[in-house]
């Protein structure tokens, strides 16, 4: 079942960069583009330390949490885009953005595919509940 051209749900993979789908669609297979907004959300959510199995996975933006604006955004984006280098290789980080208010914030991640000739601008958004 194809959601649509970024968003692709198998029920098998397609190709070599896939991955198993969130719990949310449990038993599909996420792959391409849907693997990577994926991965992003996945590095960006999990808090440095907190995979005992890999400790330096995940991104450290959340001891900037109870920092004045002006402290939070600057850090944050530098430990998102220092994670995202580290973790995710298939794409380049453009910029990343915060939308909301706290307690209710949305960091939009802009990127692009390290393989794409013409560096097609993409977004993945990733709800952060401070």
């Amino acid at each position: 079942m194809t959601i649509n051209a970024d968003k692709q749900l198998h029920n098998q993979p397609q190709n070599q960069h896939w991955q198993l789908a969130g719990t949310a669609n449990s038993g599909n297979i996420v792959a391409d583009v849907a693997d990577i907004h994926q991965c992003i959300h996945y590095i960006v959510i999990t808090r440095l330390g907190t995979d005992v199995l890999r400790p330096q996975f995940g991104c450290d933006y959340h001891r900037y949490i109870d920092t004045p604006e002006d402290i939070f955004k600057p850090n944050a984006v530098r430990e998102v885009v220092l994670a995202l280098k580290l973790w995710e290789p298939r794409i380049d980080v453009d910029s990343v953005k915060f939308e909301g208010n706290a307690p209710h914030l949305t960091m939009i991640v802009y990127w692009s595919l390290v393989s794409d000739v013409d560096k097609t601008l993409r977004t993945t958004e990733v709800a952060i509940n401070v």
